[in-house]
């Protein structure tokens, strides 16, 4: 039986600090990987552009950062909402679609960062 990387990995575990280096600057990333898609129109519907251009996200912070939409609008666009008349508008999930693409990236970035 060989322990080869074993001792350099255990060293890693007691280095909280370069733990929480390494979440951080995959969440970082993440955030900005976000962020950039949001300008393709998957991932952000375009109408006027100012739904797109009221993107944002905040620097990370205690390991957590935030991306979002400022406009007042954007959640009726991504849950849906009701007409005038009653009738039902399906919500264009885009905000989720970019999240879930994300979450199939973020795990690989984390253990990326904890392996460097």
């Amino acid at each position: 039986m060989t322990t080869s990387g074993f001792e350099s990995f255990l060293s890693k575990l007691n280095n909280t600090d370069s733990i929480k280096a390494g979440v951080d600057k995959a969440i970082e990333r993440s955030l900005t990987r976000m962020y950039n898609r949001a300008s393709q129109i998957e991932f952000t519907p375009i109408d006027t552009g100012e739904l797109r251009n009221s993107r944002s996200r905040t620097r990370v912070e205690n390991s957590s950062g935030e991306f979002s939409y400022n406009k007042e609008y954007a959640k009726y666009v991504e849950y849906g909402r009701r007409s005038k008349n009653g009738k039902f508008i399906q919500g264009q999930r885009y905000l989720y679609r970019n999240v879930e693409r994300e979450s199939k990236i973020f795990v690989n970035s984390i253990k990326e960062n904890l392996e460097s």
